[in-house]
C-alpha cells in the first residue's frame, strides 16, 4: 500500500497478532537491527534509537520471564498429573472394592446410599471428586454401630487413601490459582511488548523517511516481511542488510515460518 506521500505504508503489511513466542524473536531482531542498519544514520536520533531499542530489550526479557514460568509450571502440572493419576487410580480401586464388600451383604442389611452410588462412574475421576468420596465413606464407616461388614478394617483403608490423596487435591488447586494469576500476567506484559515495538517502528520509520530508506522497514521488522497470521518459529536468515546476502534476498526462509495460521483476533495490534 501507499501513503498520501506516495512511499510505502507498512502498518497494513504486519502481521496482525504477535504471540509470545513471537515476541521472542522480533524482539531480539529489531534490536539488532536497529543497531546495525538505524543507528548513524541520523546521529541526532541515535540516543532515541538506543533508548528505544534498550526498552525492546527490556520488554522481550520480561515476557520471556513469564513465558518461562508459564512453561515451568506446564511441566510441573504433566508430571503432577502422572502422579495424581496414580493415586486417584489407587483411591477409586479402593472404593470399587469397597463396593462389592456391600454388594456381598445381605440385602437390607445396609443402606447403600449411605455409603457410596451404586455405580462407581457417579463419583468422578478428579482428585477433588474422589477425595468428597472418600470422605463421605469415611464419616459413614466411623459412625456408631456401624452395620458394614470388618468396618474398622476398611475405615483404615479409606482413612489413608484419603491421606495420601490430600496434598493432591491441594496442589491441583493451587496450580490452578497460579494459572490464573500467570494468564494475565503474561498478556499484561505482552501488551507493554506491543507498545514499545510499536512506538520502536515509529521512531525507525521516522529515520528511514528522512534519509530515503523507508524500503528497508522489513529488514529492521521482521513481522513485516512475513505474511499475515503466519506463526513465526525462527528469527530469518540473511537479508538485503547483510554484505554476503544476495541483494534480493528480502523473504523469510520456509523454516522460519509454519504454514499453519494463528488465531485471529478481534483487534490487530498495530
Amino acid at each position: 500500500m501507499r501513503d498520501p506521500s506516495g512511499l510505502l505504508s507498512f502498518s497494513a503489511m504486519a502481521d496482525n497478532y504477535i504471540d509470545y513466542e513471537e515476541t521472542q524473536i522480533y524482539g531480539p531482531f529489531a534490536v539488532k537491527k536497529i543497531t546495525e542498519v538505524v543507528l548513524k544514520l541520523v546521529p541526532k536520533y541515535d540516543p532515541a534509537l538506543q533508548y528505544i531499542a534498550g526498552e525492546i530489550d527490556t520488554a522481550t526479557v520480561a515476557v520471556g520471564k513469564l513465558l518461562g514460568n508459564t512453561r515451568e509450571q506446564d511441566v510441573m502440572r504433566t508430571v503432577g498429573a502422572r502422579a495424581k493419576g496414580s493415586q486417584v487410580a489407587e483411591a477409586r480401586a479402593l472404593l470399587g472394592r469397597f463396593s462389592k464388600h456391600l454388594d456381598a451383604h445381605k440385602k437390607g442389611e445396609v443402606a447403600r446410599k449411605l455409603y457410596m452410588p451404586s455405580n462407581l462412574s457417579q463419583i468422578g475421576r478428579t482428585p477433588s471428586r474422589v477425595m468428597l468420596a472418600l470422605g463421605n465413606l469415611k464419616t459413614a464407616l466411623a459412625a456408631k454401630n456401624c452395620p458394614v461388614h470388618e468396618a474398622s478394617s476398611w475405615l483404615k483403608e479409606v482413612t489413608a487413601a484419603a491421606a495420601a490423596l490430600a496434598p493432591l487435591v491441594a496442589d491441583t488447586d493451587s496450580a490452578k490459582t497460579t494459572r490464573r494469576t500467570l494468564t494475565p500476567e503474561i498478556e499484561a506484559a505482552r501488551s507493554s511488548w506491543l507498545l514499545v515495538y510499536l512506538a520502536a517502528k515509529s521512531t525507525v520509520e521516522a529515520v528511514l523517511r528522512l534519509t530515503g530508506k523507508l524500503q528497508l522497514m522489513p529488514e529492521v521488522f521482521y513481522d513485516l516481511a512475513v505474511p499475515r497470521n503466519t506463526k513465526v518459529t525462527a528469527p530469518p536468515g540473511p537479508s538485503i542488510t547483510d554484505p554476503a546476502a544476495a541483494p534480493s534476498s528480502v523473504s523469510p526462509p520456509a523454516s522460519a515460518v509454519s504454514s499453519s495460521k494463528k488465531p485471529s483476533r478481534k483487534r490487530p495490534h498495530r
